[in-house]
């Protein structure tokens, strides 16, 4: 008797190892592969996207304007959300890029102008420096900060 139910015990045991086994898999497989895929997608699209922004052509054109909107006094100092991007104020250069939000600081000294949102920030950031001006692309970390142009 004893080894009957011992060995009926070792049969149960191994096919439940072998059930739990295959259900983590089809779990991985089923939810959690798509979600990580998704992410990975997700973050190879914006680093695209930040490569793109960092060789544009039309840099310098981009930290002129941005110069201008401090010079000038054209645009309100403040943050410039999405559906106000579209602000005629906003140098086209500027909206052709399509930014999440424009940002002119309380004190008219830096641009912002960010493109990412929810889990990563970035964008361009245009700034005083010395005698000049520079334009610079920044992201979540300090390894993500590049400097693009002078002015």
């Amino acid at each position: 008797m004893k080894r009957t139910l011992l060995a009926a015990y070792h049969f149960v045991d191994r096919h439940v190892i072998w059930f739990s086994l295959l259900l983590v898999v089809a779990i991985y497989v089923l939810v959690l592969g798509p979600v990580l895929a998704h992410f990975e997608a997700e973050r190879r699209r914006l680093e695209t996207h930040k490569h793109e922004l960092s060789v544009a052509p039309d840099l310098r054109e981009v930290a002129k304007e941005c110069l201008t909107l401090l010079q000038s006094g054209s645009l309100p100092k403040g943050v410039y959300a999405v559906e106000q991007v579209e602000d005629e104020r906003l140098p086209p250069v500027i909206r052709a890029k399509h930014p999440r939000w424009v940002n002119v600081d309380a004190e008219g000294r830096t641009v912002t102008i960010e493109f990412g949102g929810g889990s990563y920030h970035y964008g361009y950031l245009f700034k005083p420096r010395d005698n000049t001006w520079e334009l610079f692309l920044y992201g979540e970390d300090a390894a993500d900060c590049q400097e693009l142009l002078l002015l």
